[in-house]
Formats: C-alpha cells, structure tokens, sequence
C-alpha cells in the first residue's frame, strides 16, 4: 500500500510600497519544505530570503537561500536535498522593499510529515 502524500501550502501577499514581505509558514508537526514561490505584480529589484526558524532557537536559525532579483517577477527556490524542517520549525520567507513598486505574491508548499 502506497502512503499519500499530504501537501501543505501558505500563502500570503504584501504592498512592498508600505512594508517587507514577512511570511511564515505555521504549519503544525514536521514538514518537508517542497518550495517557495514569489510572484511580483511588476518587475522589481529586490532581495528575497528562505530561512529555516530552528524550534531550538535563534542559534539554530539556518538561511537556506538569499538571492538578488534585478528586474524580475519571479523567485523560486528549490531545495536540492531533502529539506526537513523539525516539530515547531517553521520556514520564513522575506523580500526587501527597496523599489516599493510591486505587491509580492508568496507560496510556501511543503509536504506533511504526519508526526
């Protein structure tokens, strides 16, 4: 017999003209982090960051990808390995808001662990 896979996903947006993208997953149990996601409503010159929140502290925080978008809509990262995030872990998700021309539009898509 063949397990299912569950498949989890947040998602959320912001005006990068009032403030950062600040996304967090908040998902429950462990996860496999899958993907993220970042569509602009126009080209943007920006900063977006993946960063693994450690449930045992700041300490253990880990960024998982930083990359520099120039004149792009779109950022997907992929991790290139299992990418397991622990009960109580979360993924954060951030984009600068230098340019201020654009809403951000982020996924975060993991698989559940069930545990």
């Amino acid at each position: 017999m063949t397990k299912r896979k569950i498949i989890i996903v947040k998602a959320g947006s912001q005006d990068l003209n009032e403030a950062v993208l600040a996304l967090t997953s908040a998902f429950k149990g462990a996860f496999k982090l899958c993907q993220v996601l970042i569509h602009f409503s126009a080209a943007v010159t920006e900063t977006a960051s993946v960063t693994l929140d450690h449930p045992d502290g700041a300490e253990y925080d880990t960024v998982l990808d930083s990359t520099n978008i120039t004149a792009g809509q779109n950022y997907v990262f992929r991790p290139t390995g299992d990418c397991i995030v622990p009960v109580g872990g979360q993924i954060k998700v951030g984009c600068t808001n230098a340019t201020a021309t654009a809403i951000a539009y982020a996924t975060i898509i993991a698989e559940d662990l069930g545990k």
